[in-house]
C-alpha cells in the first residue's frame, strides 16, 4: 500500500464541513469546521483537516478506514437495524 502522507495535496480542492457549533451565527470564527478531500491516485482515501488550523498538515485515512468510521458511528448511533 501506498504512503498516503508521501501524495502531494497542494492542489487538490477540499470542502469545508461545518456544524455543531452554537457560538454566535453571525461570526464564523467560532464554527467547529474541517476540511475534507479526496487524495487522488489512492482508491478513495480522505484527507481530514481543521479548517482553523490550515497551517497543520491534514490526517489522512484510507478508504478501508473511513468505511469503518462510518459504518461505527451508524452503529453507536443508533442508525442502523
Amino acid at each position: 500500500m501506498r504512503d498516503l502522507y508521501e501524495i502531494d495535496l497542494t492542489h487538490v480542492a477540499a470542502v469545508r464541513l461545518c456544524g455543531g457549533n452554537t457560538g454566535d451565527k453571525s461570526d464564523d470564527s467560532n464554527e467547529s469546521c474541517v476540511t475534507l478531500a479526496i487524495i487522488p491516485g489512492a482508491d478513495g482515501a480522505m484527507a481530514l483537516g481543521d479548517s482553523k488550523r490550515p497551517d497543520l498538515p491534514p490526517l489522512r485515512f484510507t478508504a478501508t478506514e473511513v468505511e469503518e468510521f462510518i459504518s461505527q458511528y451508524v452503529v453507536t448511533r443508533g442508525f442502523s437495524q
